[in-house]
């Protein structure tokens, strides 16, 4: 039942005594001049009680540090210059796993009961000179997220024990994917050359030997001399 109010001073139109106000925590009106709620910093507190039937009414007044909340758990790792892309199995990009990968490369939290995986995660969409953060999914007007040189902003909005936390990088996007491999094998045709047959799943040799062609391995064989071996190009 008590009322807790600060002297606080006018967003504008302060000058000496006026515009200076006993006001609500939360900031308020007073003779056309608005105030802003408390801040951090040593504040003027006063607290009052306008008593009852058996008891007399009660006020305290004095100075106050008003103390924010802490800076957000967040920090950069350091020596992170790179971060490989995720691929989805159709070669696209997976830009919710490359978000997280980001994150996992190039964040910490120093709280265990708040996640890295709460952090958004943006690219720059724009220029140096006018940045246009955007989800890395973005299809709209500007670069598209992709390999090279990425700046990228991470973004918190913060809860009641911490401040809102926000950050820029910039990294590399590389693709560590590895290199398709190509292997050569003979086959089991022991006379001149096997043709392949563009529009059948089988390679044919001179005697109408069958070697059945899997749809998980393109095989092709050139002409080779007479009596050599002959080979089957498979890729994987």
């Amino acid at each position: 039942d008590v009322t807790i109010e600060y002297y606080a001073t006018a967003e504008s139109g302060s000058w000496g005594s006026v515009g200076k106000a006993w006001m609500p925590l939360e900031g308020g009106t007073k003779d056309l001049l608005t105030y802003p709620a408390i801040g951090e910093g040593t504040q003027e507190v006063r607290i009052t009680w306008g008593g009852s039937k058996d008891y007399a009414a009660w006020q305290w007044q004095g100075n106050v540090a008003v103390t924010g909340r802490a800076a957000a758990p967040f920090t950069r790792k350091e020596g992170v210059t790179e971060v490989s892309m995720v691929y989805n199995k159709d070669q696209s990009i997976n830009y919710e796993a490359t978000a997280q990968a980001l994150r996992e490369a190039l964040l910490v939290s120093a709280d265990p009961n708040v996640s890295i995986n709460d952090v958004t995660v943006e690219y720059n969409a724009g220029t140096d000179l006018a940045k246009n953060f955007r989800p890395l999914d973005f299809d709209g007007f500007g670069f598209k997220f992709g390999l090279n040189e990425q700046t990228i902003r991470f973004t918190w909005r913060g809860n009641a024990d911490y401040q809102a936390y926000t950050a820029e990088v910039t990294v590399e996007m590389t693709d560590s994917r590895e290199a398709s491999a190509i292997v050569l094998k003979p086959s089991i045709s022991h006379r001149s050359y096997c043709a392949y047959v563009h529009h059948q799943s089988v390679l044919r040799c001179e005697h109408e030997t069958i070697i059945q062609h899997s749809p998980a391995h393109r095989r092709a064989c050139a002409p080779a001399p007479r009596a050599s071996p002959c080979y089957a190009l498979r890729i994987n």
